[in-house]
């Protein structure tokens, strides 16, 4: 017998093909994406017939849910038609037209006017694979400047608006104004002085506030960049200077996001001393003849207008961090502001010398979450398991450390130095490790530095009963 309610008699049921067209085209204008759009007019001749009599409204109007906002699209679309028309034409330029055809974009047609033609389904998909980058870059973005108890985004739709509009407008500006990857002997300083004018008019035609919008997209690429360097690099050149990373973000959003999902860091030629994007800006910039302090304020706050949790403050110090502050929501972040070479640097004594200690625990760690290959959520998830278990560790006397508690790096930093070789000491023994007599000098001892033999035949892992305190 079926189990299915019965409509009640008096119930009018609409039929789909009851709806107006005014209806429909609603339900066609809200689809957000050109997939979901394409498999939707394939389940009706009636959807079918609507597209066709209004294609070019519709079309933009997924466009516009693709990019998350109305006024998101010219910039998203100037884009991936600057990405799909590529350089071809450039290829074909005799070397001395290329000063004025090679490198500066067409600044025609205007953002203003771009939407005047029609969205071809090539230009659609690249808009929504473009898009899903941009959203993830949101998350990242909001999770370290918004709200850092949030890996998803908490951006108002106002800064949401001025976070994809400012980012798409840099991935432009990557795009057309990166340095090549090799410099071309023939005219190659008329070259560069073209491209340089060209950036900067590129900047000077924007309003003032969608300049520092997209200023503060360029500083957060640059922020992903050395974040990304930090995380892969297992050397003791892991820290990256930010002028550097600012250099290096010519590599753009989509290959930045790229890296930090897949624990690498690409390097570009020709990027290091640049002044990638921030030459330009600050030309831009002093046309607006604004003050340092004004300038800066501006930047800061060209995106998030109020941040959650501004002035919480770090529980063992008390200073005040906002989301600059460390727990349980944010410890995979951690990666990029610890390096794996940093992490011997928290040993005690002369343990970080001691190799015998150092390469296993390296292996380990670098083996679950520092490694390229690993999935970042796994990395995530192991490396927030490390921290948690480091946190409930029983020794110190400990109350002051706690898994809801938010702390500032350089507590991060003491509790690594106070309990890592510990939570080092009881994994091995987990591990089955056979246990070792204790050396009486503990971490202190010299001899383990340079006699291999002795530093594996006892262990060092301890406190010291005799020698240095």
């Amino acid at each position: 017998m079926s189990n299915a309610v019965p409509f009640p008699s008096n119930t009018r049921v609409m039929s789909f093909s009851g709806l107006s067209e005014d209806v429909l085209h609603q339900v066609l204008s809200q689809l957000p994406d050109p997939k979901t759009f394409a498999a939707t007019i394939r389940a009706s001749k009636q959807l079918w017939n609507i597209r066709c009599a209004h294609p070019k409204s519709i079309a933009r109007s997924v466009a516009e849910n693709t990019c998350g906002h109305p006024e998101v699209l010219p910039a998203a679309l100037r884009l991936v038609r600057k990405v799909i028309k590529g350089d071809d034409a450039d290829d074909e330029t005799e070397p001395e037209d290329e000063v004025e055809n090679g490198i500066v974009i067409p600044q025609e047609p205007p953002e203003t006017e771009i939407l005047d033609i029609p969205i071809t389904r090539e230009e659609a998909d690249l808009l929504d694979n473009y898009g899903q980058v941009v959203r993830l870059l949101q998350d990242v973005y909001s999770w370290r400047h918004k709200d850092r108890t949030s890996a998803t985004s908490q951006l108002t739709p106002a800064e949401a608006l001025h976070f994809k509009r400012g980012m798409y407008r840099f991935w432009l500006y990557c795009e057309c104004y990166s340095p090549p990857e090799y410099y071309a002997e023939v005219n190659s300083d008329a070259r560069e002085a073209a491209r340089e004018r060209a950036a900067d008019e590129f900047l000077r035609l924007l309003p003032a506030e969608h300049l520092f919008e997209m200023a503060a997209a360029a500083a957060f690429c640059a922020e992903m960049y050395e974040w990304n360097h930090t995380a892969w690099n297992s050397t003791d050149l892991s820290h990256l200077p930010a002028s550097l990373a600012r250099g290096r973000s010519c590599l753009g959003p989509r290959l930045i996001w790229e890296d930090f999902e897949n624990l690498g860091c690409d390097q570009p030629e020709n990027a290091d001393n640049s002044g990638f994007f921030w030459t330009s800006f600050e030309r831009a910039v002093t046309h607006l003849q604004l003050g340092q302090q004004t300038r800066d304020d501006r930047l800061a706050h060209a995106i998030v207008k109020e941040v959650v949790g501004t002035n919480d403050s770090c529980d063992r110090c008390h200073a005040v961090r906002g989301t600059d502050l460390w727990g349980s929501t944010d410890w995979p972040l951690l990666r990029g502001f610890i390096s794996l070479i940093d992490f011997t640097t928290f040993l005690p004594g002369r343990l970080p010398k001691n190799t015998t200690e150092t390469r296993p625990l390296l292996n380990r760690l670098g083996s679950e979450f520092w490694v390229t290959g690993v999935p970042r959520a796994k990395a995530d998830e192991l490396i927030t398991s490390v921290m948690e278990e480091i946190i409930d560790m029983e020794v110190d006397g400990g109350g002051i450390w706690t898994r809801d508690g938010w702390y500032c790096l350089e507590c991060v930093h003491e509790l690594l130095k106070e309990r890592l070789w510990r939570w080092w000491y009881a994994k091995k023994r987990d591990d089955g490790t056979p246990e070792m007599p204790s050396c009486w000098y503990g971490y202190n001892c010299r001899t383990m530095i340079h006699r291999q033999a002795h530093a594996a035949k006892l262990n060092h892992l301890c406190v010291p009963t005799r020698g240095d305190p």
